[in-house]
């Protein structure tokens, strides 16, 4: 069964996470400290949960595994070779105080 793909574009139809989240402060588009929540919503579109003071945007894909995870994967897995996908998860929250950003949490998970 194919994993639930999330919207992982922003704005201007480009990829600012989705696999590479280190690539967030990279460019025009950078989020960082000190911005309010409109410019975070202008670069990154709408969050997909908000709550008083923090916004989180939560990307999910599968990603193809290359050759060798499969090989390493087969070892204890032997049906991995049906389905040779990894299901990849990138979430950044922010939070904000006085409306501004003060704290940004990224992170990835690789899950096979």
């Amino acid at each position: 069964m194919a994993m639930e793909t999330y919207p992982i574009k922003d704005k201007e139809g480009d990829y600012p996470f989705a696999l590479e989240i280190e690539n967030v402060y990279v460019g025009p588009r950078a989020i960082g400290l000190g911005l309010d929540r409109e410019s975070i919503t202008q670069k990154l579109g709408t969050p997909t949960a908000e709550k008083n003071n923090s916004v989180l945007y939560v990307y999910r894909k599968e990603q193809r595994m290359t050759v060798e995870q499969i090989e390493r994967m087969a070892k204890l897995w032997p049906t991995v070779k049906e389905h040779p996908f990894a299901d990849v998860s990138s979430d950044v929250e922010l939070v904000f105080i006085d409306g501004k950003t003060v704290a940004v949490t990224i992170s990835k998970l690789e899950t096979y």
